[in-house]
């Protein structure tokens, strides 16, 4: 039979013209490669086609449930972005609440991809975490943290059960194979197709490992490969397989592993040389990541030792975070996130056009705002592009390695250097934090008072379980501490421990936990306070916290049994909760065109409800929280990145000039947003006759002016403590109160102002950096002071380059800026050397601080330290 019969006949039986012709191909090849390798004959022929076409069999019915479950992801985010134009809100409003959250109020603003993502995740780490602490007492998780060899001792029994003998490794290696278990069936419930591999272990790739040595380096790499892999299940599908061939295809897995994308996530990032067209479809992908067998486990050791990063733990977290990143989008917006994006766009381009009650020149504003919002392709541009890349993983994932490990290793040694004081400015963490619980219900002095005793509270009476499952005391474990600050976590392993050990050791770490702990136990506690209360019965304040998170009454029926009592007699709220709902408890939320589905599809569909009502009380906790303790989420990425991958001039420009700025972004964002301000919900703006009203309107007619001022005169109170701390940790007296620019400086050192409220009568702003690095990151004022320096050494003013210099060195010189060392060291040795270097600099020093601060050091270094230097 001849190719082109071969193709009509495959039509005939259904297939499209491009699919018939794929078809073919497949087939022809693998009759070419049995030739190729002598073993052509009508049965081994036969064997291999009836399994292509079972394949495709099954594919086919995989697609189709992907295609429905894309349709109804479709329906139900276009009647989202219609409840919010009801509302009196824009189209793209409810795109960015449906990606990255908004602080607008309206119902749903905050149940967003992002949102959920981190609830996914927080909802498998923290009981697995927990299940880590119980092994052995808390010494394996002692162990993890300290011996290599135990985490080997685990890998190699996650791959072969009993191997080693450690009864600690093969408890925590169950522990590991059943998250991952768990997190690749709720995947494949949302459209994935991923198989079941006995002791498969998640591994992490090094690029720079796999890259170091050019040419020869990807030859030795391949050469490392051959003896371990198990080649047939490496490459099953692609016929037999010979030493040529299978060179031939590792080729093609090393330049996957080294281009910087990521074959779990949508969309072909390569930059070109690639054959697919259009959004990629994620699910899709989610089947294709496991593509290398080893023959053994210490195959698959000897491999992650050579080429790998971490430990079995960071492999975990990594796996486990990219699943929850999938798993939420695919949630949310479908099997194929980008196509149902675009779907929406173009349902709101068409709206836009029939819209009558709309002048030409407002449907031609609002359709070039749509359009200006997203531009697919290669290069994307627009806030929605950007949301959908922070969302995706596009933005993290490096174009050049050897240029992202450069700019992370330099933003990183800029963390190091310069914040070594946060700790002292996190102290308007307290107020913040109150102004989060004023929202959610309390009074300020209540407020105030709770949210400052967060930070000496015990965990005893079961306090420490319920928070856990809340999802606090995490951060530690996961070193997640350093995104607080900046984006500084793609630098290699020694420098990213070395940022943990900054923030433990300026005592950062423990005011973000605690702080964090605290305000999560509260808000459990204050929904668990009002279990037994319908919707309609719950106070204002309470209620638009739910609406915002798209809690509808009937879903708040089911949530509130979600509570439990614990040992000190208290209720909360917890999502793990969840689990013990029964199917009787989840009826009423069972979609109307399930209610007389057969009893199967009935339970899969009350199990994926389980675990939404689990997923996203997670989300609203953690997200609620991050009001509270300010950190930077996929919004404010999406505005310090710009769509940008790490690696590439623009990416690294980006991320050089934005370091530092995360955290007055996201106060912008959270704390100064509309939703801060208004309390209540809207059913209560309605009942004052605000019904007609856009959105906008209502909130400024029922906007809460006591908690705003609460919150200025809390804001200027704590920024004058963290000034003051600041000034006595330098040996300063606190500024004079009698001064009017005291206050202002005490408003702008909280935060309160935004980025650009500190250096308006300061020097320095809220981290120690000039105006100058603040405004082109610390890293181009780095290169200011360099090109200062050389000036003056061309000009030959040598003690002043001198000095300049080693002001230079000392201020970007790693953790000599703790706060409580740089005084010893100023005392010890600096101050001597300044003197050395020029006589009389310290009195001078002073003097200028005394006429440009109007404070003088508690104790004169010019006092005890002779002109020219040395004690006196």
């Amino acid at each position: 039979m001849k190719k082109r019969d071969c193709i009509a006949a495959v039509r005939q039986a259904g297939a499209s013209e491009l699919e018939a012709r794929e078809i073919v191909d497949i087939l022809l090849a693998q009759k070419a490669r049995l030739k190729e390798s002598g073993e052509l004959s009508p049965q081994n022929l036969s064997r291999a086609w009836t399994a292509t076409a079972e394949g495709m069999k099954r594919q086919q019915v995989v697609q189709r449930r992907r295609t429905a479950l894309g349709l109804i992801r479709y329906r139900e985010m276009a009647d989202f972005i219609d409840s919010v134009k009801a509302q009196g809100f824009s189209a793209l409003d409810g795109i960015q609440a449906m990606l990255v959250g908004i602080s607008k109020r309206f119902d749903g603003a905050r149940r967003s991809v992002s949102a959920l993502r981190n609830g996914i995740f927080k909802s498998w780490i923290s009981p697995m975490l927990t299940e880590l602490e119980a092994v052995g007492d808390g010494e394996a998780l002692r162990l993890m943290r300290e011996s290599k060899s135990f985490h080997d001792n685990i890998f190699l029994e996650m791959r072969e059960p009993g191997s080693t003998g450690d009864e600690n490794a093969r408890a925590i290696a169950d522990i590991f194979s059943r998250y991952l278990e768990q997190s690749r069936v709720q995947l494949n419930a949302a459209g994935a197709d991923i198989g079941h591999l006995e002791g498969w272990t998640p591994q992490n790739h090094d690029p720079y490992k796999l890259m170091a040595g050019g040419k020869e380096g990807k030859q030795k790499w391949i050469d490392f490969m051959m003896p371990r892999l198990d080649l047939e299940r490496t490459f099953d599908g692609v016929g037999l397989i010979d030493e040529a061939r299978a060179r031939e295809l590792l080729e093609g897995v090393y330049k996957t592993l080294t281009v910087g994308k990521n074959p779990r996530l949508p969309g072909d990032f390569t930059g070109g040389g690639s054959s697919v067209s259009g959004p990629r479809n994620l699910a899709s992908s989610m089947g294709k990541s496991r593509v290398l067998h080893f023959k053994d486990a210490v195959s698959a050791l000897e491999y992650h030792d050579a080429y790998g990063r971490g430990n079995i733990l960071d492999a975990m977290l990594w796996h486990m975070e990219q699943d929850a990143r999938a798993l939420a989008l695919m949630q949310r917006l479908g099997p194929n996130p980008q196509f149902t994006l675009e779907r929406l766009l173009k349902r709101e381009h068409l709206a836009l056009k029939e819209d009558k009650t709309l002048s030409p020149e407002e449907i031609s504003r609002r359709d070039k705002e749509l359009s200006n919002a997203f531009s697919p392709g290669i290069i994307r541009q627009g806030k929605v592009a950007q949301w959908l890349a922070e969302l995706s993983g596009e933005t993290s994932w490096a174009v050049n390695p050897t240029l992202a490990r450069v700019g992370a290793v330099l933003r990183a040694i800029q963390t190091l250097s310069k914040l070594g004081g946060a700790s002292l400015s996190a102290v308007s963490d307290a107020f913040v934090k109150a102004a989060s619980m004023r929202v959610n219900g309390e009074t300020w002095p209540g407020a105030m008072s709770k949210s400052l005793g967060q930070y000496f509270q015990g965990y005893g009476g079961g306090k420490r379980e319920v928070a856990r499952q809340c999802g606090a005391f995490c951060d530690n474990i996961r070193g997640e501490i350093c995104a607080r600050w900046d984006d500084a976590s793609g630098a290699p392993g020694m420098i990213s421990d070395l940022q943990n050990k900054l923030f433990r050791w300026s005592g950062l770490n423990w005011i973000t936990e605690r702080g964090k702990a605290g305000y999560t136990l509260w808000l459990s506690g204050h929904l668990g306070e009002v279990a037994g209360k319908s919707f309609d019965q719950l106070d204002a304040p309470r209620r638009a916290m739910l609406q915002y998170h798209g809690v509808r009454p009937e879903r708040w029926e089911v949530m509130r049994k979600m509570s439990r009592q614990a040992e000190d007699g208290k209720i909360y709220f917890t999502p793990e909760a969840a689990a013990g709902l029964t199917d009787a408890d989840l009826v009423p939320l069972l979609p109307k065109r399930l209610r007389n589905a057969p009893p199967d599809v009935q339970a899969r569909e009350l199990a994926r409800i389980r675990d939404s009502l689990r997923f996203d009380s997670m989300a609203m906790l953690a997200d609620e929280t991050n009001f509270a303790i300010i950190e930077p989420d996929d919004a404010t990425r999406a505005i310090m990145r710009q769509g940008t991958r790490p690696g590439t001039a623009a990416g690294e420009f980006w991320r050089a000039i934005m370091q530092f700025k995360s955290f007055p972004i996201a106060y912008m964002q959270r704390v100064l947003g509309g939703r801060r301000w208004v309390r209540g919900d809207r059913q209560q703006g309605m009942r004052y006759g605000l019904r007609n009203l856009p959105g906008a309107a209502r909130d400024a007619l029922t906007r809460d002016m006591g908690g705003l001022m609460g919150f200025v005169l809390s804001s200027v109170a704590f920024g004058y403590a963290a000034m003051t701390l600041k000034d006595i940790v330098k040996g300063r007296e606190p500024r004079s109160l009698a001064h009017k620019e005291t206050w202002l400086a005490a408003c702008m050192q909280s935060g309160g102002l935004g980025i650009f409220g500190d250096f308006l009568l300061g020097k320095v702003n809220r981290f120690g950096n000039s105006f100058a690095e603040t405004a082109v990151g610390p890293l181009g004022g780095l290169a200011g002071e360099i090109g200062a320096v050389g000036g003056q050494l061309v000009r030959g003013e040598f003690i002043d380059a001198g000095e300049d210099a080693l002001r230079m060195a000392i201020n970007n010189a790693p953790f000599i800026n703790l706060w409580y060392t740089r005084a010893a060291l100023d005392w010890s040795l600096l101050y001597h050397i300044r003197e050395m270097q020029s006589p009389g600099t310290l009195r001078r020093m002073e003097r200028k601080m005394k006429k440009e601060f109007g404070q003088e050091f508690l104790f004169p270094p010019s006092k005890y330290i002779r002109r020219g230097g040395g004690f006196r």
